[in-house]
């Protein structure tokens, strides 16, 4: 498969658990190139799986690492 995806591009995969997403992500784009939900959980609170975080994962995420020149 060769996906074409022009330059300043956003990619977001939405699935269910185990569809495949991270799967996809690892195959087709570099480990820098991906921001996975599971890992900004990890970085909360120590569980990737821990959905209560969700939104504060989230928030820290897209303010340091997404969008570093926003400020709140």
């Amino acid at each position: 498969m060769h996906i074409k995806i022009p330059n300043l591009s956003l990619v977001v995969l939405i699935g269910p658990s185990g569809s495949g997403k991270s799967t996809f992500a690892r195959k087709h784009f570099l480990p820098t190139e991906v921001i996975s939900s599971d890992a900004c959980r990890a970085m909360v609170s120590d569980d990737e799986n821990d959905l209560a975080v969700t939104n504060d994962a989230w928030s820290i995420t897209a303010r340091n690492c997404v969008f570093p020149a926003t400020t709140t």
